[in-house]
Formats: structure tokens, C-alpha cells, sequence
């Protein structure tokens, strides 16, 4: 077999790819692991913040395959966490198999595991990506066509960027009112790979190229909109505006009440002054508006 070593540099370097991460990524003849041969593996190693390790292994003949395997073995034993993109619908269980087959240790056993394929996917409508291939969500990133698989994979991890913020992985800055909108500033721990927005009706939310994240949220009469994500158990009062639990929504006649939706899962909440120098209550309703902009 052919192995060839290379130092890449990292695009973005301030990401989620830390020490003992190592980024995996194979080609096979087939997708079937008893009838295929192993052609390809592929794996970036961090190096440093700037740096990574590109390992790969072609097969020059049929029995080069065995020794492919052999050699994972070692090498994915200091790993702590194995990256992947769809890893878990091929890569990881064809491996695995092969591994079997040939009454090999299987080298995956007690490694965390992060597959970026499935830990974005509540992220690409926000992202505005037209499919989860790994070259849209590329593109996305402007990265060049002459990237292999597992490089692209290593500079994708700075997308876990933007859902880091949203599951809360951010601080409080500064939060202030303008008399239509209340806005937060957060700070989140990891830069952007770019300056992203989305928004609704309600809401509006910009990542910034400085870590910064801006949301602002429309005070509507005085009140904000405090929603909930378990949707089911919430039903909508048109005439009133807003969503009721269904232990409170039972006493309300059916002609009056109908489905939450996302959109219309809410209560309101009144915005005072006093909101302003609460971090309590800026707490409350900012993980509430994070829920939701999950779902964007």
C-alpha cells in the first residue's frame, strides 16, 4: 500500500477540532463490506491551531487491504474522538464489518464519536443550504474543490460554531431597548466562519465576524413573546393571541381554540424597565428565544 503523509493548513483554526480529535473518512470499492475492497482511508490528526495532519492510505493491490486495516488500528488508538460526515451510515459500520470479517480488534470500541452530517442537520434551513451533501454545505464555506473529503470534514467543525450559540454556549453582554425591539448582545467562545443572518416575524438574529451575536426581539403592546417548544401540549387562542396549556385549554370552548404551531406557541410576557436589571429574568426569556430560533 501507498501512504503519504502531509501537513495542511487549517482554514479556520478556531473550531470545534481539538487534540485527540481525528477526522476519519474512507473510499470503497462498494457499499457492501463482505464483497468490496477497502481503497482509501483518509485521516487529519490536530497538529495545532493553525495545522493538522493528513494520513492516508491507498491500497496498490487486493491484499493491501488487510494491511490498511492493521495500520487503523494503531493509529486511531490515541484517539479520543472520532469526526466523520455520514460516518455513521457508512464509513464507521463498513469498517466495523471488515474488522469482523477478518477477526481483527475493532478500534472504534470506547471512542466518543461526533457526525457532523447528523449534529447539523436542525441547523440547514438557517444555514440556507440546498442539501446536507458535504460539497453544499462546502460551498457554503467557499472551501476549493481540490480539498479531499476528510479536510473539507476538519473545516466543517467551525459550523458547530453557530449551533454552539444556540444551545446556550454563549454569555450576556449587554441587553438594551429601543421602544420596538429588545436586543441582546452575546458573546459566544469561538469565532464564525462568516457573518451569517436569519429572521422571522419576531425575531432577528446576526452573527458577527467578532464573536458577537446580536438577536433582537419585537416588543409588540408591551409584551414580548415568550414561547415553548413542546408544541403538543400547547393549543392557540386566536382571539386572545396566544397559546394556552391543554390543562388550561380544556375549560376553553373548540370553536375558540385550535393546534399550536411553532409559530404560534407562545405566551406573552410584560417587558418593564425593571427587565433591564434583572439577569435572572434575561436569562429566562433568552434561553426561551434560543429554543425557538433552534427550530428556525
Amino acid at each position: 500500500m501507498k501512504t503519504t503523509i502531509t501537513t495542511i493548513e487549517r482554514r479556520y483554526s478556531d473550531t470545534c477540532f481539538r487534540e485527540g480529535d481525528v477526522v476519519l473518512d474512507i473510499t470503497a470499492s462498494g457499499r457492501f463490506a463482505r464483497t468490496s475492497l477497502l481503497k482509501r482511508t483518509d485521516l487529519i490528526f490536530y497538529k495545532d491551531e493553525k495545522t493538522a495532519q493528513l494520513h492516508t492510505q491507498e491500497a496498490e493491490k487486493e491484499a493491501d487491504e488487510y494491511d490498511m486495516l492493521e495500520a487503523l488500528i494503531t493509529l486511531l488508538a490515541p484517539a479520543k474522538r472520532i469526526i466523520t460526515y455520514n460516518g455513521h451510515a457508512f464509513d464507521l459500520p463498513h469498517l466495523r464489518k471488515k474488522y469482523s470479517l477478518y477477526g481483527l480488534a475493532d478500534p472504534f470500541v470506547s471512542k466518543d464519536y461526533l457526525d457532523l452530517f447528523m449534529a447539523l442537520k436542525p441547523y440547514v434551513p438557517m444555514l440556507a443550504l440546498p442539501s446536507r451533501k458535504l460539497r453544499d454545505a462546502a460551498a457554503f464555506l467557499s472551501l476549493g474543490a481540490s480539498l479531499c473529503d476528510a479536510a473539507v470534514t476538519m473545516e466543517l467543525t467551525s459550523l458547530l460554531s453557530y449551533a454552539g450559540v444556540l444551545q446556550g454556549e454563549c454569555s450576556i453582554a449587554d441587553v438594551r431597548a429601543d421602544g420596538e425591539r429588545l436586543i441582546y448582545k452575546l458573546l459566544s467562545p469561538h469565532c464564525f466562519p462568516k457573518e451569517l443572518s436569519a429572521h422571522d416575524a419576531c425575531f432577528h438574529l446576526r452573527f458577527c465576524a467578532d464573536r458577537a451575536v446580536l438577536i433582537s426581539a419585537r416588543i409588540e403592546g408591551g409584551t414580548l413573546r415568550f414561547y415553548h417548544t413542546d408544541i403538543a401540549n400547547y393549543e392557540y387562542l386566536p382571539a386572545e393571541g396566544f397559546a394556552v396549556h391543554k390543562s388550561a385549554a380544556m375549560f376553553v370552548d373548540k370553536s375558540r381554540r385550535e393546534k399550536a404551531t411553532r409559530e404560534t406557541c407562545f405566551h406573552r410576557v410584560k417587558f418593564t424597565e425593571a427587565f433591564l436589571t434583572d439577569a435572572k429574568t434575561q436569562e429566562a426569556y433568552l434561553s426561551s428565544v434560543l429554543a425557538y430560533l433552534r427550530t428556525m
